[in-house]
């Protein structure tokens, strides 16, 4: 949670949608919505982090933040 957001008690929501490769990568990542909108780039850049379970699949993510 970034310290600026933090101090200003932004809370918010994101859903992605994000399709999974055979190595359990994010090998798209498609911004649904997000809300404030300085969440989405936050969360897509997080979520191309993450490891998955290697199985190729789309799935949806929901990250709700709250300071």
């Amino acid at each position: 949670y970034p310290a600026d957001l933090l101090d200003q008690k932004l809370s918010g929501e994101v859903v992605v949608d994000a399709q999974i490769t055979e190595e359990g990568k994010a090998g798209g990542i498609w911004l649904v919505s997000a809300v404030p909108d300085i969440f989405g780039n936050l969360a897509t850049a997080s979520i191309r982090q993450w490891q998955f379970e290697p199985i190729p699949v789309k799935i949806r993510i929901v990250l709700e933040f709250k300071p």
